[in-house]
């Protein structure tokens, strides 16, 4: 991460839409063709967000994130975004009086290698930027749906929420009601401005948000101003796994001469030869423009688009920082790579030596003549091992090696057997010769501590199975998901991290057959119960019953619970008993400050019904006296 914040956005009116002075651009949103990407070019606080609330699906709609660029009135370099939805937010694109809430980072342009900046190059902006939802649609709204009512608006939004999330809202709403209660209220906190950061100037260039689903750019081209993105999407496999899709590219064009820009929206072409891999490689795109939308936003994205060019190309060097992404490893050719997607790859090495008897094996005698005794026995040296046993092979080349179906990590661990860290390149050595074998460093095992070197094939890329996310993909069989190191998101930040499917000891998640399996969608009631007291012995009952909705990720006998992307809840399951604990949200009112917080849950999972039980307690010391909050909440829910 970066150490000094260098990111002088001013957020302290976030809620409030400047108007654009004449020699500002022309603001305005629209909605992509593939209704994927809400798309806004408007003022903030003084400053020009030209950013992408972009959908990882359209039906059911399913929000992925917000990216873009903010430009600074004074000209200087652009700040890079991504905000990634809070579980409490209750915006809404049916309407557009809703807020939506956002924890955002920050990133200069990357100087390095996208991969690099991905994990390191993000810094936090805000935890909480409050956003309108009329701020990503056009004037007339989104058009998809009439406005629920008030009532039923209301019970949409709380079934949006974790039982967590709602317990905790609850203590928010309460610190509100005994604002009233005192002579002299306090103001609740909003966002405190960041001011001019100390630091280097950043450059106008390019970076990968660092969940991996965009490569942000903001480069001069033809003499205009190409503030873009080019998007990828989590896709679901058969095997229930995911992969990610590059699904367009989307953005602004400014002009110099200061008039309206211009929005785009470009899907590669059947014939795009482009690669993030190569710099020098060539991606050919059909675009779409439109200016503002002043229609409804699906009414825009079905008519308001016209061609501007079948034939767009652009260079993967535009799209990247100088780096690259990096381009793949390549193992040395002589070195076949037996592609396997969920544990270290097979190997068949050129370089080996035969374990049987020449004396005895007319075979093995033989291939000291020149033939190929497939079949027997041969070993390679392989990392850090010197004698790894395999079987002879005649491969698809007419090549004769020797073929290891199981290369074990101890060989080849990053650090020890091969060069190289977690989510980094890393090579080692095959057979006596010199052959090098090249990949990169991932977790190979639910549980294990450290990375084995994935070899990865001359030409080719790594196979990997994807799992997490936002589509919250699971792994097939008795697979494990374990943290994708290549990239710089952080579940415990209470995100929705892509990760790997790794081999699973046995055949086995680690402690599988010590606990049920309570991953899944739930729904059901959550009720809170308790009082929280102020001075003078000011006592506020707290007795409510909502909806709840939340999503439990299981990984072995450890879960996250999760509400709208944020992981509200951790714990461990032992049989069919869940215990967990809970991070309840600061208190933001001006003049307070938290002393101190707890949240306890445990409960049972009889097959599909969760049944819980909770404490929260919650104190804080204020200006006008201090205040203790003890609450009681109880869980009722299926999947």
């Amino acid at each position: 991460m970066l150490r000094s914040p260098r990111f002088p956005i001013v957020l302290a009116s976030l809620v409030v839409l400047v108007a654009a002075g004449a020699a500002r651009a022309q603001s305005g949103a629209t909605l992509s063709p593939d209704r994927l990407s809400y798309m806004v070019n408007k003022d903030l606080a003084g400053e020009r967000w030209t950013i992408n609330l972009d959908l990882s699906t359209a039906e059911p709609r399913q929000l992925l994130n917000a990216t873009g660029n903010v430009f600074k009135p004074d000209g200087s370099p652009p700040v890079f975004v991504l905000c990634q939805i809070r579980d409490d937010s209750t915006g809404d694109l049916a309407d557009p009086s809703s807020t939506f809430r956002f924890t955002c980072q920050g990133a200069d342009a990357c100087a390095t290698t996208a991969t690099e900046c991905a994990q390191t190059g993000w810094s936090v902006i805000s935890r909480d930027v409050q956003i309108p939802a009329s701020f990503f649609l056009p004037p007339n709204g989104n058009g998809s749906e009439p406005l629920a009512s008030s009532a039923a608006g209301a019970a949409a939004l709380v079934a949006r929420h974790g039982f967590a999330a709602i317990a905790l809202a609850r203590v928010r709403a309460l610190w509100g009601g005994l604002q009233r209660w005192l002579a002299d209220p306090v103001e609740v906190a909003g966002i405190v401005p960041r001011r001019a950061w100390a630091g280097v100037e950043a450059s106008r260039g390019a970076t990968l948000t660092y969940d991996g689903y965009n490569y942000l750019v903001n480069k001069d081209l033809g003499g205009q101003r190409w503030s873009i993105s080019l998007n990828l999407v989590p896709v679901q496999n058969d095997d229930g796994t995911f992969r990610n899709d590059v699904v367009s590219l989307t953005g602004n064009v400014f002009k110099p001469d200061g008039s309206a820009p211009s929005f785009i929206h470009c899907v590669p072409r059947p014939d795009s030869t482009g690669t993030l891999d190569d710099l020098g490689s060539t991606f050919r795109f059909t675009c779409d423009g439109t200016s503002a939308c002043e229609d409804t936003a699906l009414g825009c994205a079905a008519s308001a688009w016209t061609l501007i060019g079948d034939d767009v190309q652009l260079s993967a060097s535009f799209l990247l920082p100088p780096g690259g992404l990096p381009a793949t490893p390549q193992s040395d050719p002589e070195i076949v790579i037996i592609g396997r997607t969920s544990d270290p790859p097979s190997i068949i090495s050129t370089d080996f030596d035969l374990t049987g008897d020449p004396a005895a094996d007319a075979s093995t005698a033989a291939s000291v003549a020149g033939a190929c005794p497939t079949g027997a026995g041969c070993s390679v040296r392989v990392g850090g091992c010197d004698a790894v046993l395999g079987k002879v092979v005649l491969t698809d080349q007419d090549v004769c090696g020797c073929r290891l179906d199981e290369v074990p990590a101890s060989c080849i661990t990053c650090g020890d057997g091969a060069t190289g860290s977690c989510g980094g390149g890393c090579s080692f050595p095959v057979g006596n010769t010199g052959l090098i074998a090249r990949g990169l460093c991932l977790p190979f095992a639910s549980g294990a501590d450290g990375c084995a070197c994935y070899a990865i094939g001359a030409g080719r890329k790594l196979a990997v199975q994807h799992c997490g996310g936002t589509v919250r993909a699971r792994c097939p069989g008795q697979r494990c998901c374990a943290d994708d190191p290549r990239d710089g998101c952080d579940a415990d930040g209470g995100v929705d991290c892509p990760g790997l499917c790794v081999f699973a000891p046995g055949g086995e998640c680690p402690g599988a057959t010590d606990c049920v399996d309570a991953s899944g969608d739930y729904s059901g009631t959550n009720r809170v119960d308790g009082t929280c007291t102020g001075p003078q012995g000011i006592s506020i009952p707290i007795s409510s019953s909502d909806a709840s909705t939340f999503t439990i990720v299981q990984s072995g006998c450890s879960f996250v619970a999760r509400a709208n992307g944020d992981t509200f809840a951790t714990g461990t399951i032992s049989g069919n008993r869940l215990t967990a604990t809970g991070t309840p949200r600061d208190f933001d009112i001006r003049g307070c400050s938290q002393s101190g917080s707890t949240q306890t849950f445990g409960g049972t999972l009889v097959g599909d019904q969760l049944e819980l039980d909770g404490t929260i307690t919650a104190s804080g010391s204020c200006e006008f006296g201090d205040v203790t909050c003890t609450l009681d909440s109880s869980v009722s829910a299926s999947r």
